[in-house]
């Protein structure tokens, strides 16, 4: 079968472009011709030209790390691209492409978000006239699909049952979306997991090299407002083992440029993951790849705004004592033992779930 992966492959964003490459994998593993479908959304495009936004930040503020940040970011792009190039088959016209395969899968990834997205688009909610596809040649499908769940109390529900329509078949990351979204459509809406979830951990550990220091702390925060507050954290945790700090944000934009990993690719960020002795995570593909990579690790979440997705997984996994706020001392958690917390028996019914409903669509 010819299939399409519809998804934010171009993000500069670790686990954007390591979940296109776990679905591929996944796909490929199961004897498919897979490509993936280099359509690109003109929102998220924007989010990540932060030339213009450090170089608009640096004659606003007049500080010196914002003189030097978009020379970091090309640094972290180069890195980007020479991964993509290496590990993922990325169409070369994503309308032409796309009408030549047999199935497209939307997703995984938030491209339900309408914040992330600049609003409703079309490619991401299946519209085939749209895409240029014909009807009956190709289906499409959602595939462990997100979104902000606050979207649907904003009057959106009747146009999202619309765009529901346009599915062969439905599924979603978070119970909670699928309990939104379940009474909008007549199709049965799975819950299946991150693809990332879905590949063996020495799968992942074949993208890694060898790094140094050793011996580290290594802390990875993606929100702006929230990466001093982890990084503090991981300080604290550093300072109590005696151990240094190895920072995987991209930017200047807080902080030492000293303590963070410039020109970090997705497969650095899994080969620093992989070495750290600890890692201090308030994102969900940290949290994923610390378990996958059977890692010590703390989840750092806002006691006021919570973490949907974290938190979900951390309760699959029955590791909800990794959730700590920004005021964890670290004196009253004993470590993980890995051989009591094993993460593929815990989420094996998940991956099964996940199997299943790709099985169900003849894959």
């Amino acid at each position: 079968m010819k299939i399409g992966i519809l998804t934010f492959h171009n993000a500069i964003n670790h686990g954007a472009v390591l979940q296109t490459y776990a679905t591929q994998e996944l796909l490929r593993s199961m004897g498919h011709e897979v490509e993936v479908i280099d359509y690109r959304n003109q929102a998220v495009e924007a989010y990540y030209d932060k030339f213009k936004f450090h170089l608009g930040v640096l004659l606003r503020k007049r500080k010196i790390r914002y003189l030097v940040s978009p020379f970091l970011f090309w640094l972290q792009r180069r890195a980007f691209s020479r991964f993509k190039s290496k590990h993922l088959r990325i169409s070369p016209d994503g309308a032409r492409q796309a009408g030549q395969k047999d199935l497209i899968l939307v997703g995984s990834d938030q491209l339900w978000n309408l914040r992330i997205t600049g609003g409703f688009d079309p490619w991401y909610w299946g519209d085939k006239a749209t895409i240029g596809l014909d009807p009956e040649k190709t289906r499409m499908a959602t595939w462990a699909v997100c979104m902000n769940h606050t979207e649907m109390a904003l009057g959106e529900t009747a146009r999202i049952g619309r765009y529901l329509k346009n599915f062969s078949a439905l599924s979603v990351r978070e119970k909670e979306l699928l309990d939104l979204i379940a009474p909008l459509t007549d199709k049965p809406v799975v819950q299946t997991l991150d693809p990332t979830l879905l590949l063996e951990a020495d799968k992942w550990r074949a993208l890694c090299h060898k790094v140094r220091p050793s011996h580290y702390v290594a802390v990875y925060a993606i929100e702006f407002k929230d990466k001093r507050r982890v990084a503090k954290v991981a300080e604290r945790l550093a300072q109590k083992e005696g151990l240094g700090v190895v920072n995987l944000r991209v930017y200047a934009d807080t902080g030492s440029l000293l303590d963070a990993l410039h020109g970090c690719g997705p497969d650095d960020f899994l080969s620093y993951l992989n070495a750290a002795s600890y890692v201090v995570t308030s994102s969900f593909h940290g949290t994923a790849f610390s378990m996958i990579l059977g890692k010590q690790f703390f989840s750092v979440v806002d006691p006021e705004k919570g973490n949907v997705r974290v938190e979900n997984l951390l309760r699959q996994t029955g590791m909800e004592n990794r959730k700590v706020d920004y005021d964890e001392r670290f004196e009253q958690i004993a470590p993980i033992d890995y051989s009591q917390f094993n993460v593929g028996c815990s989420l094996k019914v998940g991956c099964l779930r996940s199997i299943d409903f790709l099985k169900e669509l003849g894959v």
